[in-house]
C-alpha cells in the first residue's frame, strides 16, 4: 500500500525547484517523487550499485546547477524488497534538499508557515 502525499509536494536546493508532484510517497520519514516529476535535466545517475539491507539496491544521482555540482544528493532504488515495492524507481533526496507540501516543510527540518 503507498504512503501517498496528497498535496503538491516540492524539493528544494536553495532556491532551485528540483521536483514538483502531487504523487509522492512517504516511507520511513523519506519522501520518494516520481522522476517524471523531478527535473532530470540536472541529474546524472552512478551505476554504482549501494544495498539497504531493508529497501533494496539503490543507485545514486550527482546533481549540477549552475557549474556547481552536488554529488549524490539523490537516489533511486532499482531493485527492492518486498517491503519497499512502493518505492522502487521513484527519487529520494538527502537533507541537503530541503522538502514541502504547501507551506510546511518536510523531512529532518519541520518548520511550519509561521
Amino acid at each position: 500500500m503507498k504512503n501517498l502525499v496528497a498535496r503538491t509536494v516540492r524539493a528544494y536546493l536553495g532556491h532551485r525547484c528540483l521536483a514538483d508532484s502531487t504523487e509522492t510517497v512517504k516511507l520511513g520519514g523519506q519522501v520518494y517523487f516520481p522522476p517524471g516529476d523531478v527535473a532530470m535535466r540536472f541529474f546524472t545517475e552512478k551505476h554504482q550499485e549501494h544495498l539497504c539491507i531493508w529497501k533494496g539496491m539503490s543507485h545514486y544521482f550527482d546533481v549540477v546547477i549552475d557549474g556547481e555540482s552536488y554529488p549524490e544528493l539523490a537516489w533511486k532504488y532499482i531493485e527492492t524488497k518486498h517491503e519497499a515495492k512502493q518505492i522502487q524507481d521513484l527519487i529520494c533526496f538527502s537533507s541537503k534538499v530541503k522538502v514541502r507540501a504547501g507551506w510546511r516543510w518536510l523531512g529532518r527540518s519541520k518548520l511550519s508557515r509561521r
